[in-house]
C-alpha cells in the first residue's frame, strides 16, 4: 500500500493534554531489585522504580475471607508473590483472609497490597452535610452542573468508559458534584483533620486484620474518580507520615473510570510510585499513551479488569456483546477460553508488570498460570491491518501495538484531534476504509497525470455509518435545526 497520511492537527478537548516530553520536573528514585518467592518457571516484571520483581499474573483478593483463601497457596507455591485486597472486600474479610494466608506461607513471600477505601467516605461525607444544607434550588443547579461537566469531560463516552461494577457510574456522578461543592464552598480546614485520623484509622484496622506491620503498596485513593481529587494534597502528606512510622512503603492509586486523564495527572504530580488502572483490550487505544508515560516516568502498573469486559460475574449482569468476543477472537488466535485470552492479551503489554487475575479455585489457578510465557501473534482483519498502519502513523495514544479493526472508526469519530486523509495513486480508500477519509475533518485527492488516482464504493458504503455513540457524525455536528 502506498502510504495513506492523516495529518494531526491542534488539540481541543475537555480531556487533559498530553504535551511532548511530559512528565517534567519528576526526579526517579531508581531501587534495587528485590526479589520475594522466586520460583524456576514463573515470570517476574520490574514493578517500576519500586524495584519489586513481581510475578507477572498476580492474586486479586477480592472474594477471600477466612474461611476461603486455603486454595490461594497453590498460587505461592507456583511463585505468584502480589497479593492486592482492600478493606472494601468484604468489609475487612478479604484483608483476614489475606492474613491467614500469610500465617501459611510467610509474610517474606508476598508483596501485600491494599487500599485507604476510608478516604473517599470521610470525603463524602463532609461534602454531603454541606450540600444537603443547601436550598433544593441551589441543590438542582449542582447536579446539573455536574451532569454538564461529566458530559464536557466525555468520561462516559462509550469506547472509552466501561462498567465494571453496578455502582461506578453512581459513584463518578457523586465525586463530580462534590468536586463541585469543595470548588464553590471551599475545602474546610477542620476537615483535613478529620480524614487524617480516618486515613490512619483505616490503615491501622487493616494492618491489624492483615496481621503485619505493614504494607508494600498503600493506594489512595481507591478507584479515582477525577483527576482534581488526586490534587488533594492531603493524601500525599498522610502517605509521608505511614512511610515514616514504617507503615507504608508505596504510595499506589487504582482507576475504574477516566483511565487516560487519570492516570496523566498522577505522572504529573510525581509521588505516585505504582497505579492499578483498569486496561482491557477494549480500552487499550485510549489509554496506551497514558500506560506510556506512566512506564517514562518509572511509575510501575498492575492491571485489573483485563477479563471483566467478557466474563459475567453474576446473574444481574447485562449480557457480553457479541462484538467484544468477535474482536478478542480476532486479535488472539487458538482455541483457549474467552477469559484466558483476555488475560493474554494484557501479558504481552511491555507497560504492565502483573496482571490481575481471577483465582477462585485450584483447577482456576492452574489454568491462569499456564498463560504465562505465553507469546501471541496478534491477527487483525485484513481491513484492520491497514487501518491500523495509518493509526500507528499518527502515534499518539494510538500507539503502535493497536489491534484496528471496525472499532477503530468509531473511536476516531469520537477522537478530539484534527484529521485530515490524503487521497494519493495507490492508496486504499476503499470501502469500508473509504469511511476513514469522510470522518476526517478535510479530505484531500492529488491530482496526478501519469497515476490514476480513485476511491471504490463498496455495499459498507450504503446508509448511515453510525459512531459508538449510535448517531451519525453529521447528527453529531447538526445538534440543532439544520439551517441548510
Amino acid at each position: 500500500m502506498k502510504g495513506i497520511a492523516l495529518a494531526v492537527g491542534a488539540v481541543s478537548t475537555g480531556k487533559l493534554k498530553a504535551e511532548a516530553g511530559y512528565p517534567t520536573g519528576i526526579q526517579r528514585n531508581i531501587r534495587e531489585m528485590e526479589w520475594r518467592n522466586r520460583q524456576e518457571g514463573m515470570e517476574y516484571r520490574r514493578l517500576g522504580d519500586t524495584g519489586m520483581m513481581v510475578s507477572a499474573m498476580v492474586i486479586g483478593a477480592g472474594g477471600l475471607s477466612p474461611t476461603n483463601y486455603q486454595f490461594i497457596k497453590t498460587a505461592v507455591d507456583r511463585g505468584v508473590n502480589y497479593v492486592d485486597t482492600a478493606w472494601y472486600y468484604g468489609n475487612g474479610e478479604s484483608e483476614k483472609g489475606v492474613g491467614e494466608l500469610l500465617k501459611q506461607v510467610g509474610r517474606d513471600k508476598l508483596f501485600i497490597s491494599t487500599k485507604l477505601s476510608a478516604y473517599y467516605s470521610e470525603l463524602y461525607q463532609l461534602c454531603q452535610d454541606i450540600y444537603k444544607g443547601l436550598p433544593s434550588a441551589k441543590q438542582n443547579e449542582l447536579i446539573a452542573k455536574t451532569g454538564e461537566l461529566i458530559r464536557k469531560r466525555g468520561v462516559l463516552e462509550p469506547g472509552y468508559h466501561f462498567n465494571y461494577f453496578g455502582s461506578q457510574e453512581k459513584q463518578l456522578s457523586d465525586a463530580y458534584l462534590n468536586y463541585l461543592v469543595r470548588k464553590e464552598y471551599g475545602y474546610r480546614n477542620e476537615w483535613k483533620v478529620k480524614i487524617k485520623e480516618a486515613m490512619h484509622r483505616t490503615l491501622d484496622e487493616s494492618l491489624d486484620r492483615l496481621g503485619t506491620d505493614h504494607v508494600d503498596i498503600l493506594h489512595c485513593p481507591h478507584g479515582v474518580r477525577l483527576p482534581e481529587e488526586l490534587e488533594d494534597e492531603t493524601i500525599y502528606e498522610v502517605f509521608q507520615e505511614m512511610k515514616q512510622m514504617g507503615k507504608a512503603r508505596f504510595l499506589g492509586v487504582s482507576l475504574h473510570s477516566d483511565v487516560q486523564n487519570n492516570l496523566l495527572r498522577a505522572v504529573k504530580l510525581g509521588h505516585y510510585d505504582v497505579a492499578m488502572p483498569a486496561i482491557n483490550i477494549f480500552n487499550y487505544p485510549t489509554v496506551n499513551m497514558a500506560l506510556r508515560e506512566a512506564a517514562a516516568s518509572g511509575m510501575g502498573i498492575i492491571s485489573m479488569k483485563g477479563a471483566r469486559p467478557v466474563v459475567l460475574r453474576s446473574s444481574s449482569d447485562d449480557p457480553v456483546p457479541q462484538w467484544r468476543i468477535e474482536k478478542l477472537n480476532r486479535a488472539v488466535p487458538g482455541d483457549h477460553k474467552i477469559m484466558h485470552k483476555a488475560y493474554l492479551f494484557n501479558l504481552q503489554n511491555p507497560y504492565i508488570a502483573g496482571v490481575i487475575s481471577d483465582f477462585r479455585d485450584e483447577e482456576m489457578i492452574r489454568e491462569n498460570l499456564d498463560l504465562v510465557g505465553q507469546k501471541i501473534e496478534a491477527t487483525p482483519s485484513d481491513s484492520g491491518r491497514i487501518a491500523d498502519q495509518i493509526i500507528s502513523a499518527v502515534g499518539g495514544f494510538w500507539g503502535s501495538n493497536l489491534f484496528a479493526d471496525e472499532d477503530t472508526l468509531r473511536l476516531l469519530d469520537n477522537m478530539a484531534k484534527s484529521l485530515f486523509a490524503i487521497i494519493e495513486p495507490g492508496s486504499c480508500f476503499v470501502g469500508t476504509l473509504f469511511e476513514l477519509a469522510l470522518s476526517a475533518d478535510r479530505s484531500y485527492m492529488l491530482l496526478d497525470e501519469d497515476d490514476e488516482n480513485t476511491v471504490q464504493l463498496s455495499p459498507a458504503n450504503a446508509g448511515p455509518f453510525p459512531m459508538a455513540t449510535g448517531k451519525t457524525r453529521l447528527q453529531a455536528r447538526f445538534l440543532a435545526d439544520p439551517q441548510v
